[in-house]
């Protein structure tokens, strides 16, 4: 099977297994994972696609379908994030959160609207997941996020956010909040985007996590030109983009 005929990378959809990639090609995808352990896996994708990939094999679904290679079961996973046990969650470009931050800024594009309204629906967005929080919410508490973006000189331009949780890391995200987009101005330089903007919708009620995921997307809602989002910036650079979410997390 050639890279060709899977298309190209998407990385609008993220796993909760390091080794995977997602391609997309006329309109379909498909989903690749390799497993290096000794015991069969199944890997679960942010848009809620299983893939059961059996010891030291790599497997693929979707718009093609196989199994095959030669990866040595037993062999030690590659390293991976640390254990979430924080609920300050950082931005790391292309598709991460993470309590480690980045190594470097980047400036992700968030794609322009194109003169529509999107407002309340995503299109385009930016995503960005993690997997394996086990945490208790805390009512208490509200969801908190600061993405410093730009839109440069473009005028009317309207940066969009929502906050999903998948309880258990299935791959169904049950309990979403949009927010209102956030007007940025037409000068150069970043504006910081927070749950201040006020949330314009939610669905599902918040429940404890166990080995679940939290998604954030990010969007273009209003405007005819593209903005950026401010990511993987280390502790020294500042200005990280974050999401807190409301829970007492625990690294079981």
């Amino acid at each position: 099977m050639s890279l060709s005929a899977l298309g190209q990378v998407d990385t609008s959809v993220t796993a909760d297994h390091p080794l995977h990639a997602v391609f997309s090609k006329n309109g379909t995808r498909t989903y690749v994972a390799t497993n290096l352990s000794d015991a069969s896996r199944t890997v679960r994708f942010s848009d809620g696609t299983t893939l059961v990939v059996e010891p030291g094999k790599t497997a693929t679904t979707g718009a093609h379908t196989w199994s095959g290679g030669n990866a040595v079961p037993g062999e030690p996973n590659p390293p991976t994030d640390p254990p979430v046990a924080s609920p300050t969650l950082r931005l790391v470009s292309p598709s991460s959160l993470t309590t480690a931050g980045g190594d470097g800024v980047r400036e992700d594009t968030i794609t322009a609207a194109g003169g529509g309204n999107h407002d309340g629906t995503p299109t385009d967005a930016r995503v960005y997941t993690t997997c394996g929080i086990t945490g208790t919410h805390d009512p208490s508490r509200t969801a908190r996020f600061a993405l410093h973006v730009d839109s440069g000189n473009s005028v009317a331009n309207g940066v969009q956010a929502r906050i999903s949780c998948d309880p258990t890391g299935s791959g169904a995200y049950t309990r979403s909040e949009t927010y209102n987009y956030f007007a940025t101005d037409p000068f150069p330089g970043r504006e910081t985007y927070t749950q201040a903007s006020g949330l314009r919708s939610q669905t599902g009620a918040p429940v404890d996590l166990t080995g679940g995921c939290v998604r954030l997307e990010v969007w273009s809602a209003i405007g005819s030109s593209a903005s950026t989002l401010r990511t993987s910036a280390t502790a020294g650079e500042g200005a990280q983009s974050t999401v807190e979410i409301p829970y007492t997390v625990r690294a079981d």
